[in-house]
């Protein structure tokens, strides 16, 4: 069985109250259903066009400039600046973050050390987990001789 693609309901009510009329603010869940389905053939119209953009310039990638050309193509209005410093704050925010090999570096540890150490707390969190166990069924013996 395969399940239909939808949009969170939620998200879809919370757009709805932020971006409608007072009228259809306090809609019906049919309302917002015919909502969310019309935004996720948008989307997947966007998706489809962006995607024949990508491979008509050979790559196999889709890039914003893809999405733009495909907004472009659907005579849909769009603000490229404004969009394109979003795309530029969340890429400085994504190169901001931290990686994950950064992390290791600042640690000072090799590779198997890491792992080593990983090892070490496994086996301390097992160790703790039977004496919890050992203990609980201490106290339920305890329990069934009072």
């Amino acid at each position: 069985m395969e399940s239909e693609i939808v949009l969170p309901r939620s998200s879809v009510k919370a757009l709805v109250k932020k971006y409608t009329s007072p009228s259809l603010r306090n809609s019906s869940v049919e309302i917002s259903d015919a909502i969310g389905g019309v935004a996720l053939t948008f989307i997947h119209e966007l998706v489809s066009k962006s995607y024949s953009d990508c491979v008509a310039k050979g790559k196999k990638t889709i890039v914003p400039d893809n999405v733009f050309a495909a907004l472009e193509s659907m005579h849909f209005p769009i603000n490229k600046e404004e969009l394109e410093k979003e795309i530029a704050a969340y890429e400085d925010m994504k190169s901001n973050k931290p990686s994950l090999q950064l992390k290791l570096q600042k640690s000072g540890k090799s590779h198997d050390e890491l792992i080593e150490e990983q090892e070490k707390l496994l086996a301390s969190a097992q160790q703790n987990s039977q004496a919890e166990e050992r203990e609980i069924k201490m106290t339920e013996d305890v329990d069934e001789y009072d």
